[in-house]
């Protein structure tokens, strides 16, 4: 093959590899939690309105992506999470520290 032919065999062939995935930050939900119910690994915060994550003001129960969360939330305690939606469920994905 040419090596034109090959350049130009190369660049389509760029053009349709799949592009990396960016890492798409996660909604900042601020509130205050209500529940914790260890065993089945959810939180339940009453929190402001989301827009990312379509949500009015409301109270929602959100999984944990990692079960060793549960351990630093206590029920009453005003808390700034980052949540996604995983598998359809709200899930918190980082605390964050005041």
């Amino acid at each position: 093959m040419s090596v034109p032919k090959r350049a130009i065999l190369l660049a389509l062939l760029a053009c349709l590899a799949p592009a990396p995935l960016s890492a798409q930050s996660e909604a900042v939900i601020s509130g205050d939690v209500t529940n914790v119910d260890t065993a089945a690994g959810k939180i339940t915060i009453s929190h402001e309105p989301n827009e990312r994550l379509k949500l009015g003001r409301a109270t929602d129960t959100f999984r944990v992506s990692e079960p060793i969360m549960l351990n630093a939330i206590r029920p009453g305690a005003h808390i700034k999470v980052g949540a996604d939606r995983i598998n359809g469920e709200l899930t918190i994905t980082k605390i964050f520290s005041d």
